[in-house]
């Protein structure tokens, strides 16, 4: 999905995607962190500038707006 957020006046678009509960369990989540939970890991989210690395997108930078994304191949 392409999804929307403005954070401190500035528009910002992700290439994202929304993982849910089901899903998680579905996997099998491991919480490596004490006090972690499914909680932590349910929502949007998207890799960090180009890396591997993925974040999730929350709070202030929690999407508004989405739309589904078509990749060039299928255009």
């Amino acid at each position: 999905m392409l999804v929307y957020v403005e954070v401190a006046s500035v528009e910002v678009v992700h290439l994202a995607w929304f993982n849910s509960e089901e899903e998680w369990e579905r996997v099998g989540q491991v919480f490596s962190s004490p006090g972690e939970t499914v909680d932590d890991y349910v929502g949007w989210w998207s890799y960090t500038r180009g890396s591997v690395t993925q974040e999730k997108l929350d709070g202030c930078r929690a999407p508004t707006h989405w739309m589904p994304y078509v990749s060039p191949s299928e255009a």
